[in-house]
C-alpha cells in the first residue's frame, strides 16, 4: 500500500509520516534521501532524527531507494521525494529522468512494504523559480507527485500542521 503526503516546507508532512508509521506493527525502516551538504543540512537531518522513535531502522538512499532491503511486512516512511528528484538533478540528470527515476524508487519501495509512506513538498504552491535548474526540479517534482498521487491508495496534504485526507 502507497499513502502520499504532500506539503510545504514546515508544513508538518514529516510529523504525519512519523505518527501513522508510529502505529504501524513492527518493523518500520526510514529511508533517508536527503544529503548533508552543508551546516543547515545537517542540522535539518538531526532534528528530523531527533523525532523518529530509536527502535526504527534507518537507510540512507539519496538516489535509489529500491535498492534498500526492506524487512518482510515492513512500514516504510520514505522521506522525501523531492529531496530524491532534486538529489538526481544535481547527479546530473535531466528532468525527465529525475522524475522517472524518483517515481521508479518509490513505487519500488512500495511494492516491497507492507505499507510506504512516501513524504514529499507540494511544488505547486511555489512561485515559478528563476533559475533554469529551480524550474526544472518544479516541473519534475510537480509531475512526480502526481504520477504517485495517482498510485497511491492515500493522499494527505499537510498545512500549517493540520492533515487533510484527499483520497
Amino acid at each position: 500500500m502507497l499513502t502520499l503526503i504532500l506539503g510545504g516546507i514546515r508544513s508538518g508532512k514529516s510529523r504525519l509520516a512519523t505518527r501513522l508509521a508510529g502505529v504501524a506493527p513492527a518493523p518500520v525502516l526510514f529511508l533517508a534521501t536527503g544529503q548533508a551538504m552543508d551546516d543547515e543540512m545537517r542540522q535539518r537531518i538531526a532534528e528530523h532524527r531527533r523525532h523518529r522513535p530509536s527502535n526504527w531502522l534507518t537507510a540512507e538512499a539519496p538516489l535509489d531507494p529500491g535498492e534498500v532491503a526492506v524487512p518482510p511486512g515492513a512500514t516504510v516512511v520514505l522521506d522525501s521525494v523531492d529531496s530524491l528528484v532534486a538529489n538526481w538533478l544535481l547527479a546530473g540528470a535531466g528532468a525527465a529522468e529525475a522524475e522517472r527515476r524518483a517515481v521508479d524508487g518509490v513505487l519500488a519501495v512500495a511494492g516491497a512494504a507492507a505499507h510506504c509512506i512516501a513524504v514529499s513538498c507540494e511544488a505547486g504552491f511555489a512561485p515559478v523559480a528563476l533559475s533554469p535548474l529551480g524550474r526544472a526540479f518544479q516541473d519534475a517534482l510537480g509531475r512526480a507527485n502526481q504520477a504517485l498521487a495517482a498510485r497511491a491508495e492515500r493522499v494527505h496534504l499537510c498545512v500549517a500542521g493540520i492533515p487533510v485526507t484527499i483520497r
